[in-house]
């Protein structure tokens, strides 16, 4: 659509007609396209990259408590709560030990 548009010379409600997009679906991509290329029609990920609460220190934590200690998800994120007022759940705890491949004790 943009090529019709940009290198045909097609009027922006022919095109919209053409390939059944809106009038501004066509001008916010032309306008990513003018910007960044064709990288800027790609989707980019939506929502957060990382956690507001994992905290290098608090990750450092969790691995000493699972390496040395051997404790389980639940218990760490006791710990963690104790020691940092950061309430973790399990899951998260069990996330943090996958990504750096701490095995189960």
């Amino acid at each position: 659509m943009l090529r019709a548009h940009c290198l045909e010379g097609r009027f922006i409600t022919r095109a919209c007609k053409e390939f059944g997009y809106s009038r501004g679906s066509i001008y916010q991509a032309l306008e990513a396209f003018r910007k960044e290329g064709l990288a800027g029609l790609v989707d980019k990920p939506k929502g957060k990259t990382k956690s507001d609460k994992v905290t290098p220190e608090i990750i450092d934590y969790v691995i000493y408590q699972r390496a040395k200690i051997g404790l389980s998800g639940a218990a760490i994120a006791g710990k963690v709560l104790q020691a940092f007022r950061v309430k973790l759940h399990k899951r998260t705890v069990e996330r943090i030990l996958g990504y750096y491949r701490i095995l189960n004790p």
